[in-house]
């Protein structure tokens, strides 16, 4: 366990009430030598290059049959009370272990009866599948690929499931019917959330799977998922059309800017909008993990 993030500003998507509560996990591998010629053989471990974010609803609620054996003692909080415990979180001063302590403790905002298992609702991967070296890919200085995928959680069943990825655009889906795409997009609705970085896809549109190339950004064309799927004249209209009725955009000047936002909201835009590639937790190690 890396970290916890809490992400109740993610409210607005509309699956939860209080948004989200997410624990960042990142692998690693140890092993142990085997003696050679007598010389005692050495502990080899390292972080590998995969995280995992398991994903709960950030309000607790009573937990169903087959999915937890945890019964939060309180199902009747509201988003307030729980928004009280990280504000009160943030004012602590306290050595690592004793914050984590008062974390989990009955006032903190990780008990028990505030977040347990009946609230997961999936799990989200990182994972870098290829590397090649500076001296392998030296027009780009080295190459690696990740993949990135979503699994939700199945109460009835107890188990996860492959899930379409939020804002992750299904290239081939959409190639195959973008004038379908066109019209669900440029809509003044649609318009207004993407200008306020809240757009959410519709499901029919998105991929379960998506490959996040690094180095180059959006700059290589295998992270511009927008490319082609959207005419820059289509786009300019709508946002003439937008303004002439009285809107105002607040981010959105252009079609370029349009297509940018949009691929930035995406999953490998969100895994490639800086110069490093990655979804970064910042923060210091405990001595003890493995580097």
């Amino acid at each position: 366990l890396t970290g916890v993030v809490n992400r109740m500003d993610r409210g607005y998507l509309g699956h939860t009430e209080c948004g989200e509560i997410r624990l960042i996990y990142r692998f690693h591998y140890s092993i142990a030598e085997k003696p050679v010629k007598g010389k005692a053989g050495q502990r080899i471990s390292s972080r590998l290059p995969l995280t995992m974010s398991l994903v709960f609803n950030a309000k607790p609620r009573q937990a169903q049959a087959r999915a937890s054996k945890d019964l939060p003692g309180a199902t009747d909080v509201s988003c307030a009370d729980i928004a009280q415990r990280w504000l009160a979180a943030g004012k602590k001063d306290l050595p690592p272990d004793q914050l984590a302590a008062w974390l989990r403790s009955d006032e903190g905002p990780l008990s028990g009866a505030m977040l347990n298992s009946s609230q997961i609702m999936r799990l989200e991967l990182n994972m870098q599948v290829l590397r090649l070296s500076a001296s392998t890919r030296r027009d780009f200085g080295g190459h690696a690929e990740y993949l990135l995928k979503i699994f939700k959680w199945d109460p009835a069943t107890s188990s996860f499931y492959e899930a379409k990825m939020e804002n992750q655009i299904d290239r081939a889906t959409v190639l195959a019917d973008k004038p379908s795409f066109a019209r669900w997009l440029l809509t003044d609705r649609n318009v207004y959330d993407l200008d306020h970085g809240r757009l959410v896809i519709d499901e029919k549109f998105l991929a379960r799977s998506a490959v996040s190339v690094a180095p180059g950004g959006l700059s290589r064309s295998q992270n511009n998922i927008v490319y082609g799927l959207v005419d820059d004249a289509d786009i300019d209209k709508a946002l003439k059309d937008y303004v002439a009725r009285g809107n105002t955009l607040a981010t959105i000047k252009s079609a370029a800017g349009f297509k940018l936002r949009l691929n930035e909201m995406s999953c490998t835009g969100c895994h490639q909008t800086r110069g490093i590639a990655g979804f970064h937790y910042t923060g210091a190690d405990p001595a003890s993990e493995p580097r």
